[in-house]
């Protein structure tokens, strides 16, 4: 389920966040817990503009309660105490660093209308990602939020959670895998047999496939010699990357933020490309443009962080289904027809950057695993949808 985007209106009332869990605090049998991982994708600029720093959802309860999830860049995984009761979530807010409500869009989410959250209980919400995009008209800013995906990482984000807050051991937890859609009843290839093995055999060799690191990188794309000289000459004088990617880059998608691409796995990138972001560290760049079929490229490496997957089971269901639909349309192609194979749901593993695809399949899901041949991710980054 994508939020529709908001242009961001001023407004003037004020709800800070609910606070996190502590590890510190005491967590009694009386308290209910929600907890999951809600992640902002933007560069950090962004998240300043206009004074919106972050998003929430706001949870309204039947015994007067309203609790705000805060997505944040840099600790997605939370977890909030709320009083036992029948709650629903009724609203996105959107606000300053403090938590000072800028604007806020009404949402209808039926998975999550009169809920009943017990004591002693811990309930997990997903994996949720959002992106934040600036556009200028005239004199006025908008910035525009919206929910990009939605995973089932239940048994990941549980387990995580458990080593991150050992004061939430003793409570009993629940998958509600809000925002997921169910896998189609029917679909190509729905009658081709594939065993437990393959599919394992297919999580293995895409879980190597994606690696161990996400890198957060930054590229200048050029299309002549002169142009390649000229960035050289650029850089020769200790310019910033990020201003000569301003003045010089042809993408058009991320010139206007110094090039950067957001955060992906090499994998996600042409070979060309993905192959020279593991050369390098953090803060190193490219001495020579890189060669791919979109250009040549000068990239720079910003940030690292570990790559996060989602167990066998959060995704086994839906990976099956991928490798059916693949060989189905393998099959038609080979027999020569043409007929439609349909598209098969958005493959399983970690979203690697600003803008991965919405989940499409029941719970245990993923919001992205790592995609099969059938699907393979692109470089997400700023919606460009296409490898570099």
């Amino acid at each position: 389920l994508a939020v529709p985007g908001l242009a961001l209106l001023l407004a003037g009332c004020s709800t800070p966040y609910t606070p996190r869990v502590k590890v510190e605090d005491p967590v009694t049998p009386q308290d209910a817990v929600l907890y999951g991982r809600f992640k902002i994708e933007a560069p950090r600029a962004w998240l300043s503009v206009d004074g919106h720093q972050s998003m929430g959802l706001a949870i309204q309860c039947d015994n007067g309660q309203r609790y705000v999830v805060r997505f944040d860049a840099d600790k997605p995984l939370l977890a909030i105490k709320i009083q036992p009761s029948t709650c629903s979530w009724v609203e996105n807010v959107f606000t300053g660093a403090e938590g000072n409500v800028r604007s806020s869009k009404k949402v209808d989410v039926p998975e999550f209308k009169n809920v009943t959250f017990l004591a002693g209980h811990a309930y997990y919400l997903g994996d949720m990602e959002a992106e934040v995009k600036t556009s200028q008209t005239l004199n006025t800013i908008h910035t525009e939020w919206r929910l990009q995906t939605a995973a089932d990482w239940y048994r990941r984000t549980t387990r995580d959670l458990a080593q991150a807050y050992p004061n939430l051991a003793g409570l009993t937890t629940h998958d509600m895998a809000l925002l997921q859609k169910p896998i189609a009843a029917d679909y190509p290839g729905k009658d081709i047999a594939i065993s437990d093995a393959e599919v394992q055999a297919e999580y293995e060799r895409l879980y190597v496939k994606m690696g161990d690191t996400q890198y957060r990188v930054r590229h200048i794309m050029v299309d002549s010699e002169d142009a390649i000289a000229t960035v050289k000459t650029r850089m020769a004088e200790r310019k910033r990357f990020e201003s000569i990617a301003k003045d010089l880059s042809t993408d058009k998608a991320t010139r206007a933020e110094g090039g950067d691409l957001g955060w992906a796995a090499p994998s996600d990138y042409s070979p060309a490309f993905g192959d020279a972001i593991k050369r390098l560290k953090v803060g190193e760049s490219t001495p020579e443009p890189v060669k791919t079929e979109y250009g040549w490229h000068f990239i720079q490496v910003i940030e690292t962080r570990p790559n996060i997957y989602p167990d066998y089971e959060d995704i086994r269901a839906k990976l099956k289904v991928v490798m059916q639909m693949k060989r189905a349309k393998t099959r038609t192609a080979a027999a020569g027809t043409t007929g439609t194979t349909g598209t098969p749901p958005e493959a399983a593993m970690p979203p690697t950057a600003a803008g991965s695809a919405p989940a499409a399949a029941s719970a245990p899901a993923a919001a992205a695993a790592p995609a099969s041949a059938a699907s393979e991710p692109a470089a997400k980054a700023k919606g460009r949808g296409k490898k570099r």
